[in-house]
């Protein structure tokens, strides 16, 4: 299936594949992302504000919901980082996402900074993906810890439009909660009663 036009300023995926891929294949799919932008990197960034609205790039990588700040980062080969904060929340993100390099920090752009030393990408080529839905303080600093880098939002967004099986049944499971709170609601509610 050919794709649809795209929005302004993004670029289309060549297809569009509609139904499931694993987390793996899509893994891959950003991999190949990279390669044809011919960037070596991609960081992901998110606030650890979480709206149904606003795009979670970490969680595309890693699978991972964090408590706080957090970013991924990914090489063209696929491998992932995960820099978590707070830093106690280390053991979780680690058996969540046992495939990544799982370091913790208590700032997320220090950790990150640090994810990049250990990484040698003093010279790679960057992409950002999330950084507009940032808050403007970590925004700043990861504009001043990345000059060079250029957004790549649209290496995740096409791969992360197919759901895995694991989102699709998490998504059935939140709709059934939500069903069970408002048929509550149904049984509670009734004139002259306030929501408070």
């Amino acid at each position: 299936m050919t794709a649809g036009p795209a929005a302004p300023g993004l670029r289309p995926p060549d297809v569009l594949i509609y139904g499931l891929m694993t987390f793996d294949e899509r893994l891959r799919a950003i991999s190949a992302g990279l390669g044809e932008r011919k960037l070596d990197l991609l960081v992901a960034i998110h606030d650890g504000a979480h709206f149904i609205e606003t795009p979670n790039p970490v969680m595309v990588l890693t699978g991972f919901k964090s408590i706080g700040p957090a970013a991924a980062v990914m090489t063209r080969e696929g491998a992932v980082s995960l820099i978590v904060t707070p830093a106690w929340d280390r053991d979780r993100a680690g058996a969540t996402c046992p495939g990544a390099n799982v370091m913790a920090a208590d700032d997320v752009v220090t950790g990150l900074a640090a994810c990049l030393a250990a990484q040698g990408a003093g010279m790679a080529a960057l992409g950002l993906a999330g950084l507009s839905f940032s808050r403007w303080g970590i925004a700043r600093r990861i504009i001043e810890l990345l000059p060079g880098a250029v957004a790549a939002d649209d290496v995740i967004n096409g791969p992360a439009a197919v759901k895995t099986d694991d989102e699709i049944a998490h998504a059935r499971e939140a709709t059934c909660i939500a069903e069970a709170g408002y048929r509550h609601l149904l049984d509670i509610v009734k004139p002259g009663v306030s929501e408070d």
